[in-house]
Protein backbone atom coordinates (compact mmCIF):
# COMPACT_ATOMS: atom_id res chain seq x y z
CA UNK A 1 0.00 0.00 0.00
CA UNK A 2 1.29 3.34 -0.78
CA UNK A 3 0.99 6.59 1.18
CA UNK A 4 -1.52 7.63 -1.93
CA UNK A 5 -3.99 4.78 -0.76
CA UNK A 6 -3.25 5.16 2.92
CA UNK A 7 -4.64 8.70 2.93
CA UNK A 8 -7.75 8.03 0.80
CA UNK A 9 -8.43 5.04 2.87
CA UNK A 10 -8.20 7.16 6.18
CA UNK A 11 -10.77 10.16 4.78
CA UNK A 12 -13.15 7.65 3.43
CA UNK A 13 -13.57 6.45 7.02
CA UNK A 14 -13.73 9.28 9.13
CA UNK A 15 -15.79 11.30 5.23
CA UNK A 16 -18.43 8.44 4.41
CA UNK A 17 -19.02 6.22 7.62
CA UNK A 18 -18.39 8.73 10.61
CA UNK A 19 -19.51 12.31 8.24
CA UNK A 20 -22.28 10.53 5.71
CA UNK A 21 -23.28 7.89 8.12
CA UNK A 22 -22.39 5.29 5.89
CA UNK A 23 -21.54 2.04 7.76
CA UNK A 24 -21.42 0.31 4.37
CA UNK A 25 -18.12 1.57 3.65
CA UNK A 26 -16.70 -0.24 6.35
CA UNK A 27 -17.47 -3.41 4.49
CA UNK A 28 -14.52 -1.82 1.87
CA UNK A 29 -12.08 -0.25 4.46
CA UNK A 30 -11.86 -3.06 7.46
CA UNK A 31 -11.20 -6.98 6.94
CA UNK A 32 -14.21 -8.82 9.19
CA UNK A 33 -11.62 -9.23 12.43
CA UNK A 34 -10.16 -5.73 12.55
CA UNK A 35 -8.58 -4.88 15.75
CA UNK A 36 -9.53 -1.66 17.30
CA UNK A 37 -6.73 -0.82 19.77
CA UNK A 38 -8.97 1.67 22.00
CA UNK A 39 -12.22 0.35 21.97
CA UNK A 40 -14.94 1.73 23.57
CA UNK A 41 -16.55 0.38 27.08
CA UNK A 42 -18.33 -2.79 25.56
CA UNK A 43 -17.68 -2.23 22.57
CA UNK A 44 -17.28 -6.01 20.65
CA UNK A 45 -13.97 -6.56 18.03
CA UNK A 46 -13.88 -6.73 15.05
CA UNK A 47 -15.65 -5.32 12.08
CA UNK A 48 -19.34 -5.94 13.10
CA UNK A 49 -18.72 -4.82 16.75
CA UNK A 50 -17.39 -1.44 15.20
CA UNK A 51 -20.44 -1.03 13.31
CA UNK A 52 -22.44 -0.91 16.65
CA UNK A 53 -20.46 1.36 17.57
CA UNK A 54 -21.03 3.87 15.15
CA UNK A 55 -24.84 3.01 15.42
CA UNK A 56 -24.39 3.74 19.12
CA UNK A 57 -22.71 7.78 18.25
CA UNK A 58 -25.17 8.12 15.63
CA UNK A 59 -28.34 7.37 18.21
CA UNK A 60 -26.82 9.40 20.86
CA UNK A 61 -26.27 12.16 18.26
CA UNK A 62 -28.25 14.25 16.05
CA UNK A 63 -26.52 16.51 13.30
CA UNK A 64 -23.90 14.37 13.49
CA UNK A 65 -20.99 15.49 11.73
CA UNK A 66 -17.06 15.33 11.36
CA UNK A 67 -14.61 16.97 9.58
CA UNK A 68 -10.64 16.46 9.34
CA UNK A 69 -8.81 18.71 9.85
CA UNK A 70 -5.34 16.77 9.33
CA UNK A 71 -4.38 13.39 7.07
CA UNK A 72 -1.12 13.13 7.45
CA UNK A 73 0.25 9.87 5.51
CA UNK A 74 3.62 7.93 5.06
CA UNK A 75 3.83 4.70 2.99
CA UNK A 76 1.12 2.30 4.76
CA UNK A 77 0.27 4.39 7.95
CA UNK A 78 -2.10 7.59 8.10
CA UNK A 79 -3.00 9.63 11.21
CA UNK A 80 -6.21 11.45 11.51
CA UNK A 81 -6.87 14.76 13.32
CA UNK A 82 -10.28 15.22 13.19
CA UNK A 83 -13.59 17.52 14.67
CA UNK A 84 -16.37 15.36 15.86
CA UNK A 85 -20.15 17.60 16.41
CA UNK A 86 -23.30 16.83 17.20
CA UNK A 87 -26.60 17.47 19.37
CA UNK A 88 -26.82 15.39 22.24
CA UNK A 89 -30.15 14.09 21.88
CA UNK A 90 -29.87 10.17 22.87
CA UNK A 91 -28.31 7.87 25.81
CA UNK A 92 -24.87 7.47 25.04
CA UNK A 93 -23.39 4.49 26.88
CA UNK A 94 -25.34 5.79 29.89
CA UNK A 95 -25.19 9.15 29.72
CA UNK A 96 -28.93 10.38 29.13
CA UNK A 97 -29.19 13.04 26.38
CA UNK A 98 -28.40 16.46 27.43
CA UNK A 99 -30.05 18.29 24.12
CA UNK A 100 -26.90 20.50 23.96
CA UNK A 101 -24.24 20.21 21.02
CA UNK A 102 -20.57 20.48 21.19
CA UNK A 103 -17.66 19.08 19.63
CA UNK A 104 -15.22 16.93 20.35
CA UNK A 105 -11.82 16.33 19.22
CA UNK A 106 -10.12 12.99 18.62
CA UNK A 107 -7.29 11.35 16.71
CA UNK A 108 -7.07 7.88 15.02
CA UNK A 109 -3.65 6.22 14.03
CA UNK A 110 -4.55 3.27 11.66
CA UNK A 111 -1.87 0.41 11.61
Amino acid sequence: MDTIESRDIARRFTEECWDQSDVGVLDELMTPDFTDHDPAPGQEQGREGYKRLTATYFNAFSEFRVQNEDVIAEGDKAVLRWTARGRHTGSLMGIAATGKGDGQRGEIARD
